[in-house]
């Protein structure tokens, strides 16, 4: 009897470490791939969408890392200085970007990833997108659009919009891990940004990309389609006071 229940405890005894020597059971998210780190590093092939358990382990275990893969939309809220015009342009720049499969391993290498649990890490999507492509995206809206006037951007805003698509969308996808979607700017919106120093505002007339000659007197068509959002307020001082129009200018 005392030896029945020897092996009774033995045997619970077995299963606990059997158990506990059993790794830890992990899954791959859809949109998402995956590699297993080691104590010496990464091991070399890609895990797809699944769900299976880590080697078992006594000292130190192996962890599941994943990347966010799935195309993201993301937009940059900008205020670029026009010099034409001496004034801040808002826009609001859109892309849906995805990570070009062919880079995937470099950005496990490259990009650190955050410890979700003991067994768990996960590389974000927005970490890969700050690191790589977000100071691009400002960086050469803010200079492509300074070269032109406010109302050539009004009068031409298609024309533009589809260069500066194209401009952003070979720049990301050769200097970046990244593929691009880009839906381009929108909701542009004018604020005032005189300087001192610069005495009053000269405008004169000229041509936009498309080749018409763009009007840039102070009641011109273009401007005033432009500045006409509710947000943007302009305050002109004239002889008989002050009146208002579509974009603000600090004196």
């Amino acid at each position: 009897m005392k030896t029945v229940k020897t092996l009774k405890i033995a045997l619970i005894a077995a299963s606990v470490a059997l158990l506990a020597a059993c790794g830890q059971r992990v899954e791959v998210p859809p949109a998402h791939v995956g590699k297993i780190m080691t104590k010496d590093g990464y091991q070399e092939n890609l895990i797809p969408t699944s769900k299976f358990r880590l080697d078992q382990c006594w000292g130190y275990c192996d962890r599941l890392v994943v990347m966010d893969i799935a195309d993201k939309a993301y937009a940059e809220n900008l205020s670029i200085f026009i010099p034409e015009d001496q004034l801040n342009l808002g826009v609001t720049v859109q892309a849906t970007l995805s990570i070009n499969p062919k880079k995937t391993e470099e950005l496990f290498k490259s990009i650190s990833p955050k410890e979700e649990t003991d067994q768990l890490s996960v590389i974000e999507n927005q970490k890969i997108y700050q690191t790589y492509a977000s100071q691009i995206i400002q960086k050469e809206v803010r200079e492509y659009l300074s070269k032109f006037s406010i109302s050539q951007i009004a009068s031409s805003n298609e024309k533009i919009n589809a260069e500066l698509s194209a401009r952003l969308s070979e720049i990301i996808g050769t200097r970046t891990p990244l593929q691009r979607a880009f839906r381009g700017y929108h909701r542009p919106e004018v604020s005032g940004n005189h300087h001192e120093g610069t005495g009053s505002r000269r405008r004169t007339p000229r041509s936009d990309p498309t080749g018409r000659s763009a009007s840039q007197g102070d009641g011109s068509q273009a401007d005033r389609a432009i500045a006409g959002s509710p947000s943007a307020t302009q305050h002109r001082k004239g002889k008989g006071g002050n009146r208002s129009s579509g974009a603000t200018r600090a004196g």
